[in-house]
């Protein structure tokens, strides 16, 4: 008499060690997921700051009249505006028609230039008031820092993205 025996498939135990084993991969994994998740939050806001500075160049061009874009350190806003109070000063200044005002999202704790002013200005002919960087600070939930800088030259009013750092 033959027995049969099927030995196809697996066992109970064999499946939970196979569970647990997941489990324990998925943990390791999950804190390098939310550094990720805070980089790509990052750079989408630095993304979206650039996009500001574009549009107001675009709508100087457009417009034939001058727009800006103020940067606020103490609130962390950008403002977008139609310098027509005093063009020949090139700041926002309180009699400035606003556009829009965005505010950064949580986490940056720092926006500033380095060229002397909080206002960029751009021309109908698409040139920019200043030559240099928006520099930009980010704190992340799991203790990491994200510096950015937006490169800006002001001859032909270019906006690009610097190089961003994640420590």
């Amino acid at each position: 008499m033959k027995t049969l025996s099927n030995k196809k498939g697996i066992t109970l135990v064999e499946l939970m060690a196979i569970v647990v084993i997941m489990g324990i991969i998925a943990a390791m994994a999950v804190p390098r997921f939310s550094v990720t998740i805070n980089r790509l939050k990052f750079r989408t806001a630095s993304r979206d700051i650039v996009s500001k500075l574009r549009l107001a160049r675009s709508n100087a061009i457009t417009y034939k009249q001058q727009f800006g874009v103020h940067a606020d350190p103490d609130a962390l806003t950008l403002t977008m505006f139609l310098d027509s109070q005093n063009p020949s000063m090139l700041q926002f200044e309180s009699g400035d028609s606003v556009v829009s005002v965005d505010t950064l999202p949580e986490g940056f704790i720092y926006l500033d230039t380095d060229f002397g002013s909080e206002s960029l200005i751009y021309r109908p002919n698409g040139s920019a008031s200043n030559t240099g960087k928006i520099l930009f600070l980010s704190y992340g939930e799991d203790d990491d820092i994200s510096i950015g800088s937006i490169d800006i030259l002001a001859s032909t009013g270019r906006t690009k993205l610097g190089t961003l750092y994640h420590y």
